[in-house]
């Protein structure tokens, strides 16, 4: 094995087994708003916004995700 292969491998910096923190946040490269949005599925869906089968597809995709995301801290 390469020794490029082997000191990513054995490299601790390189893993991360961190769950993403949802708390709202400023990104300093400008003025950027994370997890800002206070509203509700029900009151996007009311207003027109979202459709329930749209709704249902972004859930779909959120746990193809999801599952992506658990799958590659199982191999680490």
């Amino acid at each position: 094995m390469s020794a490029a292969r082997t000191a990513v491998a054995v490299d601790p910096t390189y893993r991360s087994d961190k769950r993403p923190v949802f708390t709202p946040f400023d990104e300093s490269c400008g003025s950027i708003r994370g997890f800002a949005w206070a509203g509700d599925l029900a009151s996007e869906i009311a207003s027109g916004g979202l459709t329930g089968s749209a709704a249902v597809d972004l859930l779909d995709d959120m746990l193809a995700i999801r599952e992506l995301e658990e799958m590659i801290v199982q191999l680490r």
